[in-house]
């Protein structure tokens, strides 16, 4: 079977390391539901941004110790790591989050991160992304990966079904 292209919102890896997450033992399911399914083979299978690695760490660094928190960022280094560009931040904004503005408030219904995200898989034609977030349930065609049913139900149905 071939590998899953999947990109991964920092959500999933927060609760993945984190044991005291509130999200650790859903991603440790989905985590083992894909090794299971052979639909990745660890973190090289991944795709993140540098962003990505920032928010991780940020979030770690407060609940685990330092010296933990960098022994997980060099874990993440073995992911496809993408280097947001200022292009990729402004295609983003116009493409990503401008035309989702709430019509009551006038807000995006995704932030700058999230819509950098979707930015990326869009330019590297990734289908999947894995994240806890419901936001990006909201912007069109956008396939979330939320729980370990959604593997079944989404990534083997859609591609194998």
């Amino acid at each position: 079977m071939t590998k899953l292209r999947l990109f991964v919102d920092s959500g999933f890896f927060i609760g993945f390391k984190y044991e005291r997450d509130s999200l650790h033992d859903k991603a440790c399911n989905i985590w083992d539901e894909l090794i299971d399914k052979n639909l990745i083979s660890g973190f090289e299978d991944l795709y993140i941004s540098d962003y990505i690695i920032v928010e991780v760490f940020h979030k770690l660094q407060k609940g685990i110790k330092f010296h933990e928190t960098l022994k997980y960022y060099d874990e993440l280094k073995h992911c496809k790591i993408y280097h947001i560009k200022p292009r990729d931040v402004d295609d983003a904004i116009h493409t990503k989050m401008r035309p989702f503005c709430n019509h009551k408030d006038g807000n995006p219904a995704i932030g700058l991160v999230d819509a950098t995200n979707l930015q990326i898989m869009e330019i590297l034609k990734i289908d999947y992304i894995l994240s806890f977030d419901g936001g990006y349930d909201r912007i069109p065609l956008c396939k979330r990966i939320g729980n370990e049913n959604d593997i079944k139900e989404k990534i083997l149905s859609w591609n194998f079904g």
